[in-house]
């Protein structure tokens, strides 16, 4: 196994999760079977030690992302269109002249 990714939205009514997994084509029936496996371990739970790993992976990601501005960027982006989801698709915005970080809605 080269590399493992994730992807999981989460919204009020619906969401994703993907797993993505990189390897060698002689090795796809054990990266397939050890998927199931660990998706089928969920089932059982997870530690509280599990939990608390996790927790701090995503607080130090979230915090490496702050220092990229690609990262800062597509995160507004995210949140501008979540709330347009919740505002209803008919709501019009624009950016402010007056500064580059306020948004008229």
């Amino acid at each position: 196994m080269e590399s493992v990714t994730t992807t999981n939205s989460h919204f009020t009514d619906s969401g994703l999760f993907g797993l993505s997994i990189v390897g060698s084509r002689d090795a796809a029936g054990d990266l397939g079977k050890v998927l199931v496996e660990e998706l089928a371990g969920l089932k059982k739970g997870i530690t509280d030690e599990e939990l608390q790993r996790a927790k701090n992976i995503l607080k130090i990601n979230i915090l490496l992302a702050l220092e990229r501005q690609s990262d800062r960027l597509e995160e507004i982006v995210k949140n501008v269109r979540t709330l347009i989801c919740i505002r209803g698709s008919s709501t019009r915005y624009s950016a402010s002249s007056s500064s580059r970080n306020t948004w008229r809605w």
